[in-house]
């Protein structure tokens, strides 16, 4: 349901468009395809592999005065080599049955002169949250977001569609941004408090961002048992965050959250946390690029930290090292493997291959995945 409406959103949209304005429609995203040489503690050696496509669509009007965002994406499963490949990546981008093909799909219009805007569907709205830049190794990827209910799944944005709505934007004065969301998904859309949010943002010109946002009691598509839908605001949750961006080459952001229920189970209930991004470009002096980020949950003693170093060695050769701790070791899976780690850590070197193609090749270590080595190639599009 939940796909069938953001799709059907974002192709109205599309069809109120002139048919002149598609030659400006955008078109982009990648496809990497690899695989991975285990070296496990124990029992044999193996090699397993997957691949995904994932396909940007977008049209704005000048001015961003109305438009249309989607994304699909495919996840090949991971299969070792022994093993017969039923689908790939390719097919399940554009399979309806797949639940994560449609990573979002909205249509967006402003009014009054800009200083209203409304955005509906399977929202990725980036204006109120903080994201990693720089973390751009595939068997990390786990990005840490201002606005998240836990760690790496933010609530509107992130590009993951986490929220299927409708989103009201006013901008009253310059440089204020002040928002109210409804889910419109589920069974009992509209009856109650639960489906309601609220977002801001103000900027600080030359200094930095501040941002907020929340939701009134505990959305969930569950009515019934543990993480259930329900109004009780103590279930609510909240996020306060400021993101300091004077300084040249470098955002540094800092927030505090709290949720009070989740549909993650009792781990993370009543979570109070702290989360920190830190992005920092030393190409002035160095090659360089250095991305740090945690989420630290004091009230359930969880923590989440990790780190990526990026460096140039040459316009043909790039070098990168990353870790991460994970104290649940529940957050992400490695890629190409259906386990977590509690902590990974890691080095590959980065081969452009022409200009949007490239080879990547490296060793990582973590607990549960033990020794491996990872070979991906990437082309974007």
């Amino acid at each position: 349901m939940k796909r069938s409406l953001a799709l059907a959103l974002a192709i109205a949209a599309a069809l109120v468009i002139p048919v002149s304005a598609f030659a400006q429609l955008t078109f982009n995203g990648y496809y990497r395809v690899g695989g991975t040489y285990w070296v496990p503690s124990s029992g044999p050696n193996a090699l397993q592999y997957g691949d995904r496509l994932r396909l940007n669509v977008s049209y704005s009007a000048p001015e961003d005065l109305y438009g249309v965002k989607f994304r699909l994406q495919g996840d090949g499963t991971p299969f070792y080599a022994s093993q017969k490949v039923s689908q790939y990546g390719i097919i399940n981008a554009f399979n309806a049955n797949n639940p994560s093909m449609l990573q979002y799909g909205y249509a967006f219009i402003k009014l009054a002169g800009g200083m209203v805007g409304v955005s509906a569907g399977k929202l990725d709205v980036t204006d109120y949250e903080v994201e990693q830049r720089y973390v751009e190794d595939q068997y990390l990827a786990n990005t840490v977001f201002s606005d998240e209910l836990r760690p790496g799944d933010p609530e509107l944005g992130g590009q993951r569609g986490n929220t299927t709505g409708v989103m009201l934007q006013t901008f009253p004065f310059e440089n204020l941004s002040v928002a109210a969301y409804v889910h419109t998904d589920g069974s009992d859309a509209f009856s109650g408090t639960h489906d309601l949010g609220f977002s801001a943002y103000y900027l600080l010109p030359g200094i930095g961002k501040l941002l907020f946002n929340s939701s009134l009691g505990h959305y969930s598509v569950a009515t019934t048992g543990p993480g259930a839908v329900s109004d009780d605001l103590g279930k609510s949750s909240a996020d306060l965050a400021f993101s300091f961006t004077a300084a040249r080459n470098l955002t540094a952001t800092a927030g505090l959250r709290y949720d009070g229920d989740t549909v993650y189970g009792s781990a993370y209930d009543a979570a109070t946390s702290a989360v920190a991004i830190v992005d920092y470009d030393l190409s002035e002096l160095l090659p360089m690029t250095i991305d740090l980020a945690t989420d630290l949950d004091f009230a359930n003693a969880n923590s989440y930290v990790e780190g990526e170093v990026n460096y140039s060695i040459s316009p043909l050769l790039k070098a990168r090292a990353y870790g991460e701790y994970d104290s649940t070791a529940s957050v992400v899976k490695m890629l190409f493997a259906n386990k977590c780690n509690t902590y990974l850590f890691g080095g590959e070197f980065v081969f452009p291959v022409m200009k949007k193609a490239e080879l990547i090749a490296g060793a990582n270590y973590g607990d549960q995945t033990s020794l491996a080595f990872p070979l991906l190639v990437w082309v974007n599009f």
